[in-house]
């Protein structure tokens, strides 16, 4: 029915929806609350008015709200699919909705990887509309997901470059600093000689940067800017860092919201609290917020496994190992290994043979460390991480 919407053509009434729609990019990195409701007003107003040029884009952007905010996972996934389908019959702005699916909706319910193919698409919609702004976005994102399925570093950094030429020539902020954040992450694994704690390069300098996004209070840069420190700090295990790091990162978290990055938090915070259980009322406190973010896991790894189930399985391994049950740790060590094998995630893969080895070194199995540890190298020289490796 949805699909059949009359036209809308209450020029009023356009020009309202072409005002709200401005307001959600802004409104999505500070108030999602706010987010919600604005595109209920103009997913209500499609359906009670018609459809107006935007409404692809609205029920998009309802889909992610499903998907993100609301937790209903199968409704968002479908109204991602109706704002494309809409678009695509009216002749509306295309390349909106297909964005929004390859950067968000469709890897709730699908590989990461396959959203590579739905940005190339809405990059390439984009320049042919002329609209950098979206261009921009999906070059970046793309970008961005390549890293996180664990594509080789050194291949990933040769597109980087290049990628970093087109978006300064987008001149499109947002863009080149997400990019240059993870442009500066993919570099400090792949050459960094020791653990460094800060993102400061050729690529992105932290000490010029982050006073200019405290000041512009740039919530969706500084959660992909401290959302980096938390993977960096944590895969080095620097566990003190990596605890400043959440506690950073806290404030900005609604600015990620829907991202994959906003997942993996959830994952990197809860390695990091099992990591810093040392004192009784430590790991009881930890215990807590892992307990809560294992429920949330546990969720998007029933929709989406390929992307989601080794993640749930290395924390309950951690999380095993941290209470006292050995078989129980060493069951989810070897489920969280088979995963992130099945799916391609080497670089997860090698965090899980790392993190199995220590496993084996505390209760003195040291046959069966040296083999998990020898393994956890193999894959980070094969990812191109030379940093970690070393």
């Amino acid at each position: 029915e949805l699909l059949s919407l009359p036209e809308m053509t209450d020029d009023k009434q356009l020009l309202i929806m072409n005002i709200l729609g401005l307001t959600i990019p802004a409104a999505f990195w500070t108030s999602p609350n706010l987010v919600a409701m604005i595109t209920f007003n103009l997913t209500q107003a499609s359906v009670e008015k018609g459809y107006a040029p935007i409404s692809g884009y609205a029920f998009s952007w309802w889909g992610i709200t499903e998907c993100a905010m609301l937790g209903n996972i199968d409704s968002g996934y479908d109204f991602g699919d109706l704002g494309i389908k809409l678009a695509e019959m009216h002749n509306l702005y295309i390349q909106q909705p297909i964005f929004f699916s390859g950067w968000m909706i469709h890897n709730y319910k699908n590989a990461l990887k396959d959203s590579l193919p739905i940005l190339d698409k809405a990059y390439s919609i984009s320049l042919d509309k002329g609209d950098l702004e979206y261009a921009s976005y999906a070059l970046n994102n793309k970008v961005q997901h390549r890293f996180h399925i664990g594509e080789s570093l050194p291949a990933l950094l040769e597109s980087m470059n290049k990628s970093h030429q087109m978006l300064e020539s987008f001149k499109m902020a947002s863009s080149l600093y997400w990019h240059n954040i993870c442009w500066q992450l993919t570099l400090n694994f792949a050459e960094q000689e020791s653990a460094c704690k800060t993102l400061s390069g050729i690529a992105y300098n932290e000490a010029d940067m982050l006073p200019l996004h405290l000041k512009e209070n740039d919530a969706s840069t500084l959660f992909f800017l401290y959302f980096a420190k938390l993977m960096q700090s944590y895969i080095f295990q620097d566990i003190k860092e990596s605890v400043i790091n959440i506690n950073k990162i806290k404030p900005y978290l609604k600015a990620g919201m829907g991202t994959y990055q906003h997942r993996l938090f959830y994952f990197y915070q809860s390695l990091t609290l099992l990591a810093d259980s040392n004192s009784t009322l430590k790991k009881y406190q930890n215990l807590f917020y892992v307990h809560s973010n294992q429920k949330k896991l546990k969720k998007w790894a029933k929709f989406a496994p390929m992307n989601h189930l080794h993640h749930w399985h290395l924390v309950e391994a951690e999380y095993m190992r941290v209470i006292g049950k050995p078989d129980k740790a060493m069951k989810h060590y070897d489920l969280a290994i088979e995963w992130a094998n099945k799916n391609a995630f080497i670089h997860e893969e090698a965090l899980a043979y790392e993190l199995v080895s220590r496993f084996h070194i505390e209760y003195n199995h040291q046959r069966f460390a040296s083999y998990d540890l020898i393994q956890a190298h193999y894959l980070y020289s094969k990812w191109g991480a030379q940093g970690k490796a070393m």
